[in-house]
């Protein structure tokens, strides 16, 4: 469902960093009333490039399509092209009858290397709705079994390694 998803978005990509090479230093969470009910506002500050981020939205729980909003609030210092509060991004969660579509949409403008940001912007946003998919699909399940032949040990085995 579209919560269910949303729900994924937020806890392995904005608490976790979706299986980015980022760290997540997760700022706070704010508990805010709007005239429709309650809405959730989460901060982060994503390590090691120290960008700030503001993530809103609704607490509604049954809809066919729900959407949350985030933006950049502080650049950080290895970013100073991006123009102040310019970088805003919005993710949808719509029903379908098989599951649920994701759309990301991000926006920003900046005073110079444009293509190479939106480069760097795809695949970091590809790479997070990639590992959020694999994240929320049944977990894969691994085992391994060996058979080692105690005649063919020429040496004894060290218990700390076994």
């Amino acid at each position: 469902t579209p919560h269910e998803a949303r729900n994924a978005w937020i806890d392995y990509h904005w608490k976790k960093g979706g299986g980015l090479p980022i760290a997540i230093f997760n700022d706070g969470v704010i508990e805010q009333s709007n005239i429709d009910g309650q809405y959730q506002v989460l901060e982060r500050t994503i390590l090691p490039i120290l960008m700030k981020e503001r993530l809103e939205y609704g607490k509604v729980s049954n809809a066919n399509s729900l959407d949350l909003h985030y933006k950049v609030t502080e650049a950080g210092p290895f970013f100073s092209d991006l123009i102040p509060g310019s970088h805003s991004a919005v993710v949808t969660f719509d029903a379908t009858t098989s599951g649920c579509v994701m759309t990301w949409n991000v926006t920003f403008p900046t005073t110079r290397w444009a293509s190479l940001y939106e480069t760097v912007t795809k695949w970091t946003v590809g790479t997070a709705a990639t590992t959020i998919q694999e994240a929320s699909s049944t977990p894969r399940l691994f085992s391994a079994k060996t058979t080692i032949d105690s005649s063919s040990i020429s040496h004894p085995v060290d218990p700390v390694f076994a």
